[in-house]
């Protein structure tokens, strides 16, 4: 990869240009690109960063942004997750029936489900890829509750 950049100067950049700057969330054609199945992507940390590391070699794009699995988090609070070789995952049913199964409900640590594989993910892409910002996320509170609840019951 390029020179390892200054984030806050990276900052300051794109806030003083006048064009406007856009970070396309664009993670699957990494995975062709790579040869990989969105399957060995969503399973495997090091198959999911080097498809981010491909898509930064390839495109100028003004920073990298990871492969955002609205299952993720689901699985880690225990939900059913459907896999399939190269369609995004999804979950299965709903892990909640009522409000009293919310104070069940246990915090899960990093290491439940696949969490650990987008950490590493994560982590891999920002050692390599230095000349522009890794944007990693995770799912919001309604959407996880839509997750775990089911979205046309919630």
């Amino acid at each position: 990869m390029k020179k390892k950049i200054n984030m806050a100067e990276w900052m300051r950049g794109i806030i003083s240009r006048k064009d406007v700057v856009a970070i396309p969330v664009m993670t699957h054609p990494g995975i062709e690109i790579t040869g990989n199945s969105v399957l060995n992507a969503v399973t495997d940390g090091h198959v999911h960063h080097k498809s981010i590391e491909a898509l930064a070699a390839k495109y100028p794009t003004a920073a990298a942004t990871v492969i955002m699995d609205l299952t993720v988090e689901a699985e880690a609070f225990g939900a059913q997750i459907a896999f399939s070789e190269n369609e995004v995952p999804a979950v299965i049913g709903h892990l909640l029936d009522s409000a009293a199964d919310i104070d069940r409900l246990v915090v899960p640590s990093l290491h439940s489900g696949r969490v650990p594989q987008y950490l590493k993910a994560n982590l891999l892409a920002a050692r390599t890829i230095t000349d522009r910002p890794v944007i990693g996320g995770c799912i919001g509170p309604f959407s996880l509750a839509g997750r775990l609840y089911d979205m046309s019951e919630i």
